[in-house]
């Protein structure tokens, strides 16, 4: 009986012996039971520990290397036990190429797990902190193209460990690439802008700012575009490559902002209801609330056949372009009256006679 199964065993097949078949899967057959204790006890073991640690950089290395651990663990597993087979040249090279495979595999996961771990724990709290949210839709992006970059990389590697020439299919993508480029220009022209102003940070949402010809407080920055509400309540949507090329007025940061305007006084007024007339502008801003005090600075700055007139500045304590509407309807309103019950006549421009 021990003879037939020792002649059993070590009967040739296929150019090896059941018992040579026999230790193959037995050594894959160890790997995965080693794969499984690996990854029991960075479930339960490793894993209790690293939560117990204040840093979480020993938890995003356990996250990061539990997979291609086990997948090392297959392929020496692989490698140890086809090595105790005769193969066929063809055979050996096709077994080898996996290998190498899995291997370029294991790598990739490791890199994508490891980039998915530090965006994670590392990148994406720093955009919840940011008032910005256009690094909101940056990380995302980022993630995506790094990670699907790698993927192809990984591909091509596999493709040519087994052979087959990727040149033409890097060429491929290439013209691809540059058609996709072309077509989408104006889309990375605005998505380069986004990234710009991130970077910058010319502003941020809730400030009013003048991009160009366009004033409004910042609802929305987008990956694509930045929007603004104007005064009056319009929506204005301008392209970010715009905006990174724009001049931008942000008042928002200005500690206070400028009030200046000119008021023109009938040509006919005398020198003293001209005093008046200083005094009682000044006093009226003096009085108007969010007026910076001891700012007002009213000068006669002109004569013409048409008007004499007063150039008016003050400093006032806002960064909201309605509230200086408000500031400069409460100002015009008050001299208007106060005007009136001093008998301080306006000019009214016409046209010149011919």
């Amino acid at each position: 009986m021990a003879t037939l199964i020792e002649n059993y065993l070590y009967g040739t097949f296929y150019g090896n012996t059941i018992m040579q078949y026999l230790i193959f899967f037995g050594f894959i057959a160890g790997a995965i039971i080693l794969g499984k204790a690996a990854f029991f006890i960075f479930k339960t073991v490793f894993r209790v520990f690293t939560r117990k640690t204040h840093t979480e950089f020993d938890d995003i290395i356990i996250n990061v290397i539990e997979t291609p651990v086990i997948l090392v663990i297959l392929i020496i597993g692989l490698y140890l036990g086809y090595n105790q087979l005769s193969l066929p040249d063809y055979l050996h090279d096709f077994v080898w190429q996996f290998i190498k495979a899995i291997i370029t595999l294991a790598i990739a996961l490791f890199a994508i797990k490891l980039l998915d771990e530090v965006i994670e724990h590392y990148l994406h709290p720093l955009a919840e902190k940011s008032e910005s949210d256009l690094d909101d839709h940056l990380v995302p992006l980022i993630r995506k193209v790094v990670k699907y970059s790698l993927i192809i990389i990984t591909v091509l590697i596999i493709l040519s460990t087994f052979g087959i020439n990727v040149t033409s299919a890097v060429a491929g993508l290439g013209i691809g690439g540059l058609a996709v480029a072309l077509a989408a220009q104006e889309t990375l022209k605005n998505i380069l802008g986004g990234i710009a102003i991130l970077t910058d940070k010319p502003f941020k949402l809730g400030e009013w700012v003048e991009i160009g010809n366009n004033q409004g407080t910042v609802i929305e920055i987008g990956l694509r575009s930045t929007r603004l509400k104007t005064g009056t309540g319009e929506y204005v949507t301008i392209p970010n490559s715009i905006v990174a090329s724009t001049p931008t007025v942000n008042y928002f940061r200005f500690p206070h902002r400028n009030l200046a305007f000119v008021l023109a006084l009938d040509p006919k007024t005398s020198p003293e209801k001209i005093e008046r007339a200083k005094k009682t502008v000044e006093k009226i801003i003096e009085e108007t609330e969010k007026v910076v005090k001891g700012t007002v600075s009213i000068s006669f700055i002109k004569f013409s056949n048409y008007s004499l007139d007063l150039d008016i500045g003050v400093e006032v304590d806002t960064n909201s372009g309605g509230e200086m509407k408000n500031i400069k309807d409460s100002i015009n309103l008050r001299i208007k009256k106060e005007f009136e019950k001093e008998k301080i006549s306006m000019a009214f421009f016409q046209q010149p006679p011919r």
